[in-house]
């Protein structure tokens, strides 16, 4: 005989983090390669298999790292993805800090959205400096009106102070 589990609690999920280079990137008004370039001044964004956060933990899922320009008028780095199918009960879910080599961190880190046609709203905003600690974030999506629209969301990381290197992470971000 055979027995066969079928699973009723599976979660449909989409990871940001596995889907990075299908997003615009933008480093102020330049249109940047994916995955970036760490070299390049106008920001970059890449994936992480290992990210090391501040105070030296080293994590085994993968995080998106950006960081915005280094220099000039504009001092954020934005991902625009394209739409996604919000499933009814999902989350948006991710922790946020920065890499433990950034020691002058101090970003403002906000993922904002849109449903098609319409204006971008604040999904939420988390301020982050190299201080050793880092925020988890869980976002119900379901009361934002969400469930079963097509949302594109977008991913920000603004300098809080020019003219230094400021790499912060979100560690899996997904909607599941």
């Amino acid at each position: 005989w055979v027995e066969i589990n079928v699973r009723t609690d599976a979660v449909d999920e989409f990871a940001f983090v596995d889907n990075m280079c299908i997003a615009e990137w933008r480093g102020g008004s330049e249109t940047l390669e994916c995955p970036g370039d760490i070299n390049n001044e106008a920001g970059y964004a890449i994936r992480d298999a290992a990210p090391k956060f501040e105070g030296g933990y080293i994590d085994d899922e993968p995080a998106m790292i950006m960081s915005p320009p280094r220099s000039g008028s504009s001092a954020e780095i934005r991902g625009t993805f394209l739409p996604v199918t919000v499933p009814a009960g999902a989350h948006f879910r991710t922790v946020v800090g920065c890499l433990d080599q950034s020691t002058g961190c101090d970003v403002k880190l906000s993922v904002l959205y849109r449903l098609e046609g319409g204006q971008e709203v604040p999904l939420g905003e988390w301020t982050e400096t190299h201080d050793g600690s880092y925020q988890s974030i869980d976002i119900a999506l379901d009361p934002l009106g969400l469930a079963d629209k097509e949302v594109v969301f977008i991913f920000l990381v603004r300098a809080n102070q020019t003219d230094k290197e400021h790499i912060a992470f979100w560690l899996r971000p997904a909607i599941s």
